[in-house]
């Protein structure tokens, strides 16, 4: 028998397996910052091709 003490302890364990609740939540913190970093891309593109047609 291998030695796996680490996997023994609670921590341990859930790193491994991972905590559904933390996941849920940090995917949905990862979301919104996603969706906010998009929409700001899209406006500063609105914006940009506002000028490029406003110059032709």
């Amino acid at each position: 028998m291998a030695e796996q003490p680490v996997v023994d302890k609670p921590e341990a364990k859930q790193l491994l397996v991972g905590n559904s609740l933390t996941d849920k939540v940090t995917d949905e913190v990862m979301v919104k910052k996603l969706n906010k970093i998009i929409l700001l891309l899209l406006k500063r593109a609105n914006a940009l091709f506002f000028i490029l047609n406003k110059q032709c």
